[in-house]
């Protein structure tokens, strides 16, 4: 949390019985723009600093740049009161201060320790919030979650799992906490975090938030007393006003698991329910079970096979989806070959672009490809696939306004998208530039370029003939799917205030790098 962001989420990991907003928030350290966020983000009607030493208020929040000392914080807890604090051991003052020495500081003024969590990858852009206390829901998040991509990475999360498996997992969890947050209560308060509606008490949680910009929401992954996997998953909207993604989310899995084949709908998370809290809309999916693809696929020393093998279950899966809910496009809420045209009004585009788009409109609306819809994912990334053993699952089925009404969309988007990632994942791929090269060689440089390039093709090919499409299908898909990404990128941001330049989305880019490779409809006549 900083002046850079606006996000907020460790506010799920207070109590719920603590109302939100509270009356008054007392603050220490941080900017004044970071305390008029809490208001603005409706923690609380107002903001103060403290008056002396002995001003006291039921809510105290201290940045990680406070330089007081815990005791000090703790004295301007009220009575039956909540603190929320961070701790950054980087910081000189601060190195030797453990969550051990946190609790005799707050003992000793009639606190304690509610929660702590380890934030990564730190407090000024948290991208996780994990449980000190529960070793079962860290190694949860080290199996399931964390992306070992190098020798290192992985040598470190097995000997942190086997770590934290033993008695000593306190003392670990307390050394390996660099970054983390405290929220201090009375002692006698049992009651359940905020971000877990059905409660039967004693749970911790992960919060996990994707931080792509501020109308991204969060996600809650509470852990039951002694369990080692979440209880469900409750998506959390960032706001009143981008409640509607999760809301929708909620009605498309209810219709999908209604109108889909039982074999089909098996890789859906199942809808629980939608709550309400701190004025955030909030629904409740059952949680994945077995590790993500981004961990399988992204593991340093795992057989090309197995990264293959993984591919392959989930674009069969998303071709057996297709299938399903294939319909002919006069029944489908907008054109989707229209994306060309709104692409060429909407960005600013180089004439190479221009002529590429140019190509695969005309290719789409002569083929069998233009004919026809199937529902869309829209974000069928590794990061939203979950693989246990053979069977995939995927997450994350939020939409909005911005997306029509009905999802539908060109068959092959949501393949060509999951193969893409898959093979950054791969390769290893991490800067704009090597993604530029990465597109390059997927999809136009003949011959495959790698093994990986051969395996990615070949789950596409496969996609492509099962659902019947001509071989120049692909290429006009390909360019529809950034088009389409790319024109959604422009407007969600434009909505949100913040500028946008030419070729400043990477779905942009994509397009860019293709042209600029020289891709045709005819290119992967050469696969």
């Amino acid at each position: 949390m900083s002046e850079r962001s606006n996000r907020l989420d460790w506010r799920l990991l207070l109590p719920a019985r603590m109302q939100q907003p509270t009356g008054e928030v007392l603050v220490l350290g941080g900017s004044d723009e970071m305390c008029q966020s809490l208001v603005d983000h409706r923690l609380a009607h107002r903001w103060r600093r403290p008056l002396g030493p002995s001003d006291t208020s039921p809510f105290v929040v201290a940045w990680d740049d406070c330089t007081m000392h815990v005791e000090e914080i703790a004295r301007h807890v009220a009575p039956e009161g909540v603190l929320y604090m961070e701790i950054d051991r980087r910081r000189r003052g601060r190195r030797t201060v453990g969550l051990r020495a946190v609790r005799r500081g707050l003992r000793g003024l009639g606190c304690d320790v509610y929660a702590a969590h380890i934030v990564t990858p730190d407090l000024r852009a948290p991208r996780r919030y994990l449980p000190m206390d529960d070793p079962a829901a860290v190694r949860w998040h080290l199996r399931v979650l964390f992306v070992a991509g190098t020798p290192i990475s992985r040598v470190v999360r097995r000997c942190l799992s086997a770590l934290l498996a033993t008695p000593a997992a306190g003392a670990v969890a307390d050394i390996v906490g660099l970054r983390y947050t405290v929220v201090a209560t009375n002692p006698r308060d049992t009651t359940a975090p905020l971000g877990v509606p059905v409660s039967r008490g004693g749970e911790r949680a992960i919060v996990l938030t994707s931080g792509y910009d501020q109308a991204s929401r969060a996600v809650v992954l509470p852990f039951a007393p002694d369990a080692d996997t979440p209880t469900f998953a409750v998506k959390v909207a960032s706001t009143t006003a981008t409640a509607v993604g999760t809301l929708r989310e909620h009605e498309r899995l209810v219709a999908l698991h209604r109108d889909l084949p039982k074999s089909t709908a098996r890789a859906l998370p199942v809808p629980m329910g939608v709550y309400t809290l701190a004025e955030r809309t909030a629904c409740i999916q059952s949680c994945a079970p077995g590790p993500s693809m981004s961990a399988t696929v992204g593991r340093w020393g795992r057989s090309p096979a197995g990264k293959s093998g993984d591919l392959d279950v989930v674009v069969d899966w998303l071709t057996e989806f297709a299938i399903a809910t294939r319909v002919d496009a006069n029944e489908a809420d907008r054109d989707w070959t229209s994306i060309y045209t709104e692409a060429r009004a909407v960005l600013d585009l180089p004439t190479d672009v221009v002529d590429l788009l140019d190509a695969a409109e005309t290719v789409a609306r002569s083929s069998e490809i233009g004919k026809v819809v199937v529902h869309q994912h829209y974000d069928a990334g590794p990061w939203n696939v979950h693989i246990d053993g053979t069977k995939p699952l995927l997450i994350d089925w939020e939409t909005d306004d911005l997306r029509p009404a009905d999802c539908r969309g060109p068959a092959l988007a949501d393949v060509l998208y999951l193969v893409t990632y898959w093979y950054f994942l791969v390769t290893g791929t991490r800067s704009e530039d090597d993604e530029h090269d990465a597109i390059e060689r997927l999809f136009v440089t003949s011959p495959a370029a790698d093994e990986a390039v051969v395996g990615g093709r070949a789950a596409i090919e496969r996609a492509r003939a099962s659902l019947g499409f001509e071989r120049d299908a692909t290429p006009a898909v390909l360019c529809a799917l950034w088009a389409e990404r790319a024109v959604y990128t422009h407007r969600r941001r434009t909505s949100l205030g913040v500028l946008v330049e030419p070729g400043g989305s990477r779905p942009e880019a994509y397009l860019r790098a293709l042209a600029r490779a020289r891709m045709t409809m005819s290119s992967m006549d050469d696969w």
